[in-house]
This record gives structure tokens, C-alpha cells and sequence, in this order.
């Protein structure tokens, strides 16, 4: 194991841009996270990167980095290396390989993002790829091939220049993480050595590319009238349980005129299924939390469970020394909500908030052991994108008195595995998280079930067991959400055009 240059204390981190990386919004949030177990060291800017034609001209005209810190803060990359002061690791922003003299000066050495490489983005670009693999790459002097820390597929924008600064702060999310991973335990993680070569961008994508561009201009300039009505997502129920279901078998629920429905939950009482839902009115374009009666055939509507002045969605149901709970996601509240169920399943009452001014999507609570564990979707970058970050929290259960983040938050980055879609939950003593694939074409692309192979205070990792796409279920395009119970399953299918209106 390589020796840290700071025995005690935090990790000491420099910091190495490109003159044309200093505005890049993920830099500024890279040195905003070291904090707490990590320090900034040095911060030093140095040329820029060649890059492609394409990249040129797209950042000259698509480019949404801000001014970030005064220029005074930098200094010039020197020449010589051993001017550089020694510290633990090097944050390299370019795609130039790091000069083994200068690696030696991090005592784990000098840290790239694949994604800092524009022919690679390109390449993704002109393709019209939906997503793109983003390594975490490390070189140290005694071995000058690139070493893989960490990946994360990360769902691609319409132009390059968004979609590499979107890459960029998603990795840097990753970056973080394991900087206080090595905090934590001294090391780093090896997923082997990197073997992939610089893409080389095929300029026979270009029409194709230039289409796309436009086609999202058009319809951005459209007024409302114009624009294509949202593909909705409906509700399909069927037989069986988690984690075997088939969301390729069983009953599609008709919608309701101009309103789609997804994130469903189910709960049985008295023989009986129920499953509570975002029900989302086009007229209104607020979601509320609406309950039905299921049957392997179909569903019986009994009404709005939750209606507030804020949009409501994910209707998360769990049960705790003998009541039942409902934990919907509040996003527009900027809180976390706790609802108690008074008359099932019709009434309920605020019971408890937390984390207040915080945004956080599609929570989840559950009890693993004696511990309360909160997972959460959140959002730390510039695009408002809650489907590639995953956190962890402890917290005291349900009264939510108190709240600790996980060391390592954001625990999962990936825009196929983060966001939550539906419970977690234990079989065969195997603990199990439901999952969105969002690498796709559209929002709610595909569902994962994943399995949940460490759950500590200080680590978590989990492994892809299931995957389902929309091509098993014919004539749709995603499908993003699954829960069972009482013997019945139901999943939310997305579609082009509503399924038949009631």
C-alpha cells in the first residue's frame, strides 16, 4: 500500500487544470467537496488540452461554464515537477497522460476522469449514444499504466459540450467518493488496469448529430400547442412476487383522460391488495397520491390518499411498531415527509419532517438489524438531474430526529443503477434495492434489481442481478418502477400514446 504524506489530518489534494477547464462548474464543485477528511493542497493551471474542431466550435457557442474562482488562486503548472509540493493525490483535469516525475509527487498518485477527453465525448456524441462509460483512472510512478479506480455510465446530453460537463460533474461526485474512501481506510480501490484507447470521432455522425440539435432547438421554441404530448406511464398488474416477477406478463390499467400514472406501491389488509400511486393531471401538473383496490384483472379507484400544495410522487409504504407509514417524495417541499395512516386507506397525518431546504427524490426507509437506513436520490450539479446519485443516510426511523449522511455520499453515481424504483427489501437473506436504468433514449428507460452486498457505516457496494428493458414488453418504451404483494405485482410501463382512456 502506498504511504500517505499526511499520517494524520486530512488527505491532501492537488488540483491541475487546463487554462480552458478554469470556468468548468465541476471544478469549482470538486474543491468545494474538500472538506472535512480532505484538504486542498496546490491549485495549478497549466495549457489546454488540443481538441477537436467539433469541441471548439461547440464550446464557443453551447458552453454554459460559469466564471468560477479569481485567477489569483492558481498558479502556473511548473515545468519542473519536483517544484510541485508532494501531497497524497493529484486531481488532473486534462487528457494529456501525467508525466511519471509529476505522478511521484502524490504518494497515490495523480487521478484523471476518461471523460476530460473530448475525442471520447465526441465519438459518443456523433454516434447518438444514449450514455457513455466514464472511468476514474490513476497512474503512479512505479506503475505507469492506467489503473482503474472507479466507473460510472453516465447518460449523454444532446450536444458534446453538455454532455462532457455533465460527465465531468458526475465524475467528480465519483472523485470525491473515493477520496474519502482512501480517507476512511488508507487505500484505494483496483478494478484492474484500464485497456481502452482514445475513441476517434467518425465524422460521418455529423448529419446526424446536426439533426438532433436541431430537432431539441425546435422544440424548445415551440409554443405549448405545438410541442408532442409527454409519453405517459400507465400501471400493468400481475401475479407474483419479488423479486421473480414478469413485467412482460399481466393486465395494463387504463388511464384516466390527460393524466398518467406511475410509481406504484402496494399493501395488503384484510385479503385485500391496495396500491397507492402518483396520479399526474396534465391540467394541474402537480402529482397527488392516489389509492386503488387491485385484482389480477384490474383496478377499482377509491380515491386521492394525499393531495398537498406541493407535487407529490413515490408513494413509499412501510410499516413500524404497528402503524403504517407513507414516505412520498417532496422535492418541491424541500424536505423529507412522513405521513401516519389514521383511516386507512383515506386519511392520513403529517407525522415527521427532516432534512429541511434539502432536495432528495424517491426516498426509501428501511430497518436492516437494529439500524434505520434512508436512501435517497440527490442532485449535485448544475443540469438539476436527480437520476445518477444515490445516498445513504442513518437516521433514528420514521420521527426522523436525527439524520447522518454516509461517509461516502453519493454511495452509487451511474445514470443506469442510482435512482431508487420501489422498496428495499430481504429474501432469503439477501437484501435487495429495485432500481431505474435511465441510460436509455427516455426518462425511465429500464428497471434493476439490485442486490445489496455491504451495508455499514463506512462502506456499500451492490451488484446488478436483474435487468429489464423495454423491449420485453412489446409496443413499450420503458418501464421504471415495481413493487408486489398479497400474491400481485405491479409495475409502471411507459408508453408513446396512453393506453385506452376510461
Amino acid at each position: 500500500m502506498t504511504e500517505s504524506t499526511s499520517s494524520a489530518g486530512p488527505i491532501r489534494v492537488t488540483v491541475i487544470v487546463g487554462r480552458d477547464q478554469m470556468g468548468w462548474s465541476s471544478v469549482g464543485r470538486l474543491r468545494a467537496g474538500l472538506t472535512g477528511m480532505l484538504a486542498e493542497a496546490e491549485l495549478f493551471v497549466a495549457p489546454s488540452d488540443e481538441r477537436t474542431l467539433l469541441a471548439t466550435i461547440e464550446g464557443a457557442v453551447f458552453s454554459r461554464r460559469a466564471a468560477l474562482n479569481p485567477v489569483a488562486e492558481w498558479k502556473s503548472l511548473p515545468d519542473d515537477p519536483s517544484k510541485v509540493s508532494r501531497c497524497d493525490v493529484i486531481i488532473d483535469f486534462r487528457s494529456a497522460p501525467v508525466a511519471d516525475d509529476l505522478a511521484a509527487r502524490a504518494g497515490f498518485g495523480a487521478w484523471q476522469c476518461s471523460c476530460h477527453d473530448s475525442s471520447t465525448v465526441a465519438a459518443s456524441a456523433l454516434r447518438g449514444d444514449s450514455a457513455v462509460q466514464c472511468h476514474l483512472l490513476r497512474r503512479t510512478a512505479d506503475s505507469p499504466a492506467l489503473r482503474q479506480l472507479a466507473s460510472a455510465v453516465i447518460q449523454t446530453k444532446v450536444t458534446m459540450t453538455h454532455s462532457q460537463a455533465f460527465a465531468s460533474e458526475k465524475m467528480v461526485q465519483v472523485t470525491l467518493r473515493e477520496l474519502r474512501r482512501l480517507a476512511l481506510t488508507g487505500d484505494v480501490a483496483d478494478e484492474g488496469i484500464y485497456a481502452n484507447g482514445t475513441a476517434v470521432p467518425a465524422l460521418g455522425g455529423l448529419p446526424g448529430y446536426a439533426g438532433r440539435i436541431l430537432r431539441k432547438v425546435a422544440l424548445k421554441v415551440a409554443p405549448r400547442g405545438l410541442q408532442p404530448k409527454t409519453q405517459p406511464f400507465a400501471l400493468r398488474v400481475g401475479q407474483g412476487d419479488l423479486p421473480g416477477i414478469d413485467p412482460s406478463s399481466g393486465t395494463d390499467i387504463p388511464l384516466p383522460p390527460e393524466t398518467f400514472c406511475a410509481d406504484p406501491f402496494l399493501i395488503e389488509r384484510g385479503g385485500e391488495v391496495y396500491c397507492f400511486y402518483e396520479e399526474f393531471p396534465y391540467s394541474t401538473r402537480r402529482g397527488h397520491i392516489t389509492v386503488a383496490r387491485l385484482t389480477a384483472s384490474g383496478a377499482h379507484v377509491l380515491g386521492p390518499a394525499l393531495v398537498a400544495d406541493h407535487h407529490l410522487s413515490f408513494p413509499y409504504l412501510f410499516e413500524s411498531d404497528g402503524d403504517l407509514f407513507m414516505m412520498p417524495e417532496t422535492i418541491q417541499a424541500a424536505r423529507l415527509e412522513v405521513w401516519r395512516c389514521v383511516d386507512f386507506p383515506l386519511k392520513w397525518e403529517l407525522h415527521a419532517t427532516g432534512l429541511e431546504g434539502e432536495l432528495l427524490g424517491d426516498p426509501v426507509l428501511f430497518q436492516q438489524g437494529e439500524d434505520w437506513w434512508l436512501a435517497a436520490n440527490s442532485c449535485q450539479d448544475s443540469f438539476g438531474d436527480f437520476s445518477s446519485e444515490l445516498c445513504l443516510y442513518r437516521t433514528d426511523g420514521p420521527d426522523l430526529n436525527w439524520i447522518t449522511p454516509h461517509p461516502l455520499n453519493p454511495v452509487v453515481v451511474g445514470s443506469d443503477v442510482a435512482r431508487n424504483a420501489g422498496r428495499v427489501f430481504q429474501r432469503d437473506g439477501r437484501l435487495y434495492r429495485l432500481s431505474q436504468d435511465n441510460s436509455g433514449d427516455v426518462y425511465g428507460y429500464g428497471l434493476n434489481l439490485m442486490e445489496i452486498t455491504t451495508l455499514s457505516k463506512t462502506a456499500y457496494t451492490e451488484r446488478r442481478v436483474l435487468h429489464f428493458t423495454p423491449d420485453q414488453i412489446p409496443g413499450a418504451i420503458g418501464c421504471h418502477h415495481a413493487d408486489a404483494a398479497g400474491g400481485l405485482f405491479v409495475v409502471d410501463v411507459r408508453w408513446p400514446k396512453p393506453p385506452q382512456a376510461v
